[in-house]
């Protein structure tokens, strides 16, 4: 049944008994249970929200990874979506938010991407943490630009400023040994930002990421698969014809390795976001990568423009 909810939805209105509705995605179907409290957002714009995300998802994968999704929604203090958690055993998310978040929070959130990302990875176990928090961390803000939502602009000054939490503080060790925040998320995200950019490379800017993860997917790879990692990378590799993510793997799974990100920037073409003028530079040596990375393969829908 269609979501609605009482009147003054301006101020925050409250639900006083849960609402349900389906919702059509690419290749799947999302059930949206939102949970009775105080909102400030009408229904249609969290019917919208939940597309637009999934979209985005599938946009990026090739198809949305699963066929049900069950979305659980529950309300909280705030005026932003908050905390996020991803289940693979059932195929289901649970989100908090906020009871003052209006409908601008909801087109900037990217929690429910990364949360729904997370569906279409095998689960690597507790010791790859980085794998599946960075693939999400990474993959987020390019399939939101993919469809619309994010400018380039956005995606390389948020990655310029962000991925140096990733680099190795002084006593860490490798990915697989330091499950720190700055590791897991953002070192597991410069880790799929490397791997991206060598895979380009080697390619001839024919394959990237993108077609390895696609591919991991289709080999049956959702949360609630337990496979190996060496399978896993073994999969994405197979379909770009290279060996980039299991040698990437080797190379930083135990040793701290920090990654010269001043030289990949200057390669790409993108300046510090305080720099005078353009803050990419079409005539850098991997400016192409840097375009494809954000080019979706087919034409996607629009389902959402890119906020503020």
């Amino acid at each position: 049944m269609a979501l609605s909810v009482t009147s003054g939805v301006a101020h925050g209105a409250e639900w006083r008994n849960a609402r349900s509705t389906q919702i059509p995605v690419d290749g799947g179907l999302v059930e949206v249970n939102v949970h009775a409290g105080r909102y400030s957002v009408s229904a249609e714009s969290i019917n919208d929200w939940v597309t637009r995300s999934a979209h985005a998802v599938s946009t990026y994968l090739g198809r949305f990874p699963v066929e049900l999704l069950r979305l659980e929604i529950r309300s909280e203090a705030g005026d932003d979506v908050g905390f996020g958690m991803a289940y693979g055993h059932d195929h289901h998310i649970e989100v908090d938010l906020g009871h003052r978040a209006n409908a601008n929070a909801l087109m900037t959130d990217w929690v429910l991407v990364h949360e729904m990302l997370h569906m279409g990875h095998p689960d690597v176990g507790d010791r790859h943490k980085w794998f599946k928090e960075g693939l999400a961390t990474y993959v987020e803000p390019i399939a939101r630009a993919q469809i619309g939502n994010r400018t380039a602009q956005q995606v390389w000054n948020g990655f310029r400023t962000q991925l140096p939490q990733g680099q190795p503080q002084p006593g860490d060790r490798g990915l697989d040994f330091t499950p720190t925040w700055g590791r897991i998320y953002w070192g597991g995200a410069l880790y799929f930002f490397v791997s991206d950019i060598a895979i380009r490379q080697q390619t001839g800017n024919r394959k990237g990421l993108q077609d390895a993860l696609r591919a991991i997917l289709r080999a049956g790879g959702t949360l609630d698969r337990d496979w190996s990692i060496q399978k896993t990378l073994a999969i994405g590799d197979a379909a770009t014809g290279t060996t980039v993510l299991q040698d990437q793997y080797q190379r930083m799974r135990a040793r701290p390795v920090r990654v010269d990100l001043e030289r990949i920037w200057q390669q790409l073409g993108v300046s510090p976001e305080a720099a005078p003028g353009p803050q990419v530079d079409e005539k850098a040596p991997l400016a192409t990568l840097r375009t494809a990375i954000l080019t979706p393969p087919d034409p996607p829908v629009k389902t959402g423009g890119a906020p503020d």
